[in-house]
């Protein structure tokens, strides 16, 4: 719906609004694509201990998901993370399913 590069700098974005409150997360450089994003992001939430990551990792989405809904609307916005999530289940459901026939 807003692409990669509307992803990347919606990202961006909500970076920086989290930024005063955990630094330590802002990317050094912008965002290239989605994959490389998710690999600094996960990079930069395994540095720190689980409380500050899933602190840092809550206002991140949460901040992302208020952008974005201010962007497209909270209807849509709710669609598109159902869907998304319905998407991320069903991958690790395979996933699963994959490691149990092995």
């Amino acid at each position: 719906m807003i692409g990669e590069s509307g992803f990347c700098a919606l990202f961006g974005r909500a970076c920086h609004v989290v930024g005063p409150e955990h630094a330590w997360m802002v990317p050094p450089q912008p965002c290239r694509s989605p994959e490389q994003l998710f690999t600094a992001l996960q990079e930069r939430l395994a540095s720190v201990d689980a409380a500050r990551a899933s602190a840092a990792n809550e206002a991140l989405l949460r901040t992302f998901t208020q952008l974005l809904a201010t962007l497209i609307g909270e209807g849509l916005t709710e669609r598109l993370l159902a869907s998304a999530t319905t998407t991320a289940e069903c991958a690790a459901g395979q996933q699963t399913h994959a490691q149990e026939q092995k």
